[in-house]
């Protein structure tokens, strides 16, 4: 074994082997370390069309979303009073936590008045049911929802990413020497916050229509006279009829504006099998002739020779 030690080539020697293992410890040493430094380099300096997405958005997209849902209603009452019922809506919606969004009144005596008014979406059934015990009559009720979940998390994760993006460009800064290279994270970072200002205004507003349902509410009074003893309500009577009047008038006119569309389409048709049936008889009457008219013509000519 000494032998063939001795014998052993230059390229092997002891000291040409340590080398070769060192370089091959600080090939696998940067291979392990080198992407866990890429994730630390800043969102200044990657391309501009990548997006940063923090552990926490990753975990919460995991998660089941919680719906978020827009809630609006919009009722049409009779009632005995406009001006006293819109006061009593707005405690109600002031005892429900809400608040009064914007109102219209023209005086104790008008005979019309309008409201909004903003309740927390767990109490809009409640709401309703209250407003409803103020009124004579309910004329007209209708609630939409709209679900706005998407946005709602769209909305969280472009904050989030601003944030993130906000933090960087900070640390960058810290780290800069050069007045160029000062004023151009400057720059960037003011862009950054301004973003930020107004992607929260929005998640604001947005946040605000999905834990405040809008209620709208019209009141108009009930105009009653005794006559003999009769109730006689002859302006309803009359807005009931214009309604009608104006329906009956939009039905013939869709009606007639339809005909007039369809007509030439209508006349086509008409020609069309009116041009069929022509010459098919025109046919029936050559093949008639044909068959059975000539033959005949020929046997009298023959008879007669």
């Amino acid at each position: 074994m000494s032998a063939i030690a001795l014998n052993l080539p230059k390229p092997l020697r002891p000291w040409m082997v340590w080398t070769m293992a060192c370089i091959l410890t600080l090939i696998v040493m940067v291979a392990v370390f080198t992407p866990r430094a890429m994730q630390m380099i800043p969102v200044a300096e990657r391309s501009q069309g990548s997006t940063y997405l923090d552990k926490q958005a990753a975990s919460a997209a995991a998660e089941p979303l919680d719906r978020k849902i827009i809630r609006t209603s919009a009722l049409e009452l009779t009632v005995l009073s406009p001006a006293q019922t819109a006061e009593q809506i707005r405690l109600i919606a002031e005892n429900l936590g809400g608040y009064l969004e914007n109102g219209e009144t023209r005086g104790q005596d008008a005979p019309y008045s309008s409201l909004t008014i903003r309740v927390p979406s767990a109490q809009l059934e409640q709401a309703k049911a209250e407003i409803r015990k103020l009124a004579v009559q309910v004329d007209n009720e209708k609630t939409e929802s709209t679900d706005a979940t998407k946005q709602y998390v769209d909305m969280q994760a472009r904050l989030r990413n601003l944030r993130a993006e906000e933090a960087q460009y900070l640390q960058i800064m810290k780290s800069a020497f050069k007045v160029d290279d000062m004023l151009n994270v400057t720059a960037k970072l003011s862009e950054v916050r301004g973003q930020i200002a107004q992607q929260q205004a929005e998640f604001e507003a947005l946040s605000k229509q999905v834990e405040m349902a809008v209620i709208s509410v019209a009141l108009h009074t009930q105009v009653e006279a005794q006559v003999m003893g009769i109730n006689w309500r002859p302006l309803y009577q009359l807005k009931l009829a214009a309604r009608d009047g104006l329906s009956a008038i939009a039905s013939y006119t869709s009606t007639m504006l339809s005909v007039i569309f369809i007509l030439p389409a209508m006349l086509l048709w008409v020609g069309t099998i009116l041009l069929g049936v022509v010459l098919g008889w025109r046919i029936m009457r050559w093949a008639a002739r044909f068959f059975f008219v000539f033959p005949k013509a020929v046997t009298t000519e023959k008879g007669e020779n």
